[in-house]
């Protein structure tokens, strides 16, 4: 019974609103209109980004070589990514596997950077001071 009176209070709420809005189509309009306004403003102003930057001093990545790379290959071309990684001043360690899932032409990174206090720069900028130039 509580079910069935909470819908109807629903109900009747719901067809006021619905009487209020088809009895007042003006302002319905320019509510609409200051909405839709209001969203492209903030689609403008509201920085965008598929990943939130977010520090938390470590960075994970992927290599893939080509469909035939042996594992030798791949072992040998991830030891050298691995070299130039460590290579950089605020890299604390790096650990690196090659093959997993059946596959022989992928590698996994997993890079811990030092404190950032310590480092002074971002994740982001060390990034691109390892990647390829």
């Amino acid at each position: 019974m509580a079910s069935e009176n909470a819908f109807d209070w629903l109900l009747s709420l719901y067809r006021r609103s619905l009487h209020w809005v088809l009895d007042n189509p003006t302002l319905t309009l320019v509510v609409l209109l200051l909405t839709i306004a209001l969203n492209v403003a903030l689609i403008i102003e509201i920085p965008k980004g598929f990943f939130p930057e977010q520090d938390t001093g470590a960075i994970t990545g992927g290599v893939q070589g080509p469909q035939d790379a042996s594992f030798p290959a791949m072992d040998s071309s991830t030891r050298q990514i691995v070299a130039v990684i460590k290579n950089d001043p605020a890299v604390e360690n790096v650990i690196a596997f090659t093959g997993g899932g059946g596959a022989t032409n992928t590698g996994h990174i997993y890079i811990a950077l030092k404190p950032l206090a310590v480092r002074k720069v971002s994740a982001t900028e060390i990034i691109a001071r390892c990647g390829p130039n």
